[in-house]
């Protein structure tokens, strides 16, 4: 394990043998020869293991370790220094360093401890990581899973509810202590007994995704429509659930199949970006692209370039059931120049507004 030392010591001597041993196990190594030195290189670089002088004459050996520990708080520290200056070293406790060397040097003496703290910066360094990537998961979960309307849980395979979205909680009137680690069968469907078309068995048996009717007495005896696929974590097997209310889905079911098969060129876009989230088989046949194409577009792609600002200008700005029409030039997959009239309309769909957009030849 290489690693970036820094040497503080005054003792020519000392910081040199130091400095041969350190070097000698593989380590990149830079030597001061005072407090304030030390102070200026650690404003420009880094060091994983500081060895630091107790007899430093220009600073308190305290003060320097709390000062060049502020900018790396995961670089240790080990204090050279003799039972003498040991014993001069007032509440040497509150320094939280990793060890001391105590003369006279020896290359046995350098690896034990230097390896010993080498082994404790790792650690800190790969908690710290860990700390920053459960940080950020939190942060991604609460800005799109939590934001989501629909009841979303992830079960393991005791059944039980290791995650959920805030909608479930809402919906079961019940906090975290109440839901997560519960048995879901208990939490949803009321009963100690795991159901006969428990869809965590039925996933294991498809070995898939799946999707299927669901009733939950746990949810005022709501009818939902369940999509669950499997999801393999650090503790094991599990699955992730999502519910839909069952009336609602038929009628969005109802709308996409309309949608789909309309004699019109259609898409679908985000409100605020433009982005594309559907496109019917008129228009996919219009423009030459397949559907899973199109979703990672936005519609500025199809619009002539000496029209787009014009155009994204004359699309509705709020909810008002009416349609805006403009002339404009579409772009095919070959570039070629469609001569065109759109049709704008802002439609409520899932509680969300989305624009309409109808090709018209």
């Amino acid at each position: 394990m290489r690693s970036k030392i820094l040497l503080i010591d005054p003792d020519e001597a000392e910081i040199s043998q130091l400095q041969h041993l350190l070097e000698t196990e593989g380590h990149k190594v830079k030597k001061v020869y005072s407090g304030e030195a030390a102070r200026r290189v650690c404003e420009d670089d880094t060091y994983d293991l500081v060895f630091v002088s107790g007899g430093l004459k220009d600073s308190n050996v305290g003060e320097l370790i709390r000062k060049l520990r502020q900018p790396c708080p995961e670089t240790e520290f080990i204090i050279i220094t003799n039972l003498v200056q040991f014993q001069n070293l007032s509440g040497v406790s509150h320094y939280d360093v990793a060890g001391y060397l105590i003369p006279p040097i020896t290359e046995d003496k350098v690896r034990e401890v230097s390896q010993r703290a080498i082994r404790q910066h790792e650690l800190l360094r790969e908690n710290r990581r860990l700390i920053d990537a459960i940080t950020q998961a939190k942060k991604e979960w609460e800005a799109t899973v939590d934001a989501i309307e629909e009841p979303i849980f992830i079960v393991d395979a005791d059944h039980k509810i290791i995650r959920a979205n805030l909608a479930l909680f809402r919906m079961l009137n019940k906090g975290v202590s109440q839901v997560i680690g519960q048995n879901c069968s208990i939490l949803l469907h009321m009963s100690d007994a795991v159901p006969s078309d428990c869809v965590m068995e039925t996933v294991k048996r498809e070995a898939g995704p799946i999707s299927v009717d669901l009733s939950c007495k746990g949810l005022g005896d709501g009818k939902f429509v369940c999509a669950a696929y499997p999801q393999i974590f650090v503790g094991g097997f599990g699955t992730v659930h999502v519910l839909r209310d069952a009336r609602k889905a038929v009628g969005e079911d109802r709308y996409h199949q309309a949608f789909e098969k309309s004699p019109i060129p259609s898409l679908l876009l985000e409100y605020d970006t433009r982005k594309i989230l559907d496109g019917n088989a008129k228009a996919r046949n219009m423009l030459g692209y397949k559907k899973d194409e199109l979703v990672n577009m936005t519609f500025d792609h199809f619009l002539a370039i000496e029209e787009r600002d014009s155009i994204i200008m004359a699309m509705p700005k709020q909810f008002n059931g009416l349609l805006h029409e403009a002339k404009a030039q579409v772009l095919n997959r070959e570039g070629l120049k469609l001569q065109v009239k759109l049709g704008f309309s802002i439609i409520d769909f899932d509680k969300k507004p989305v624009l309409q957009v109808a090709i018209i030849p």
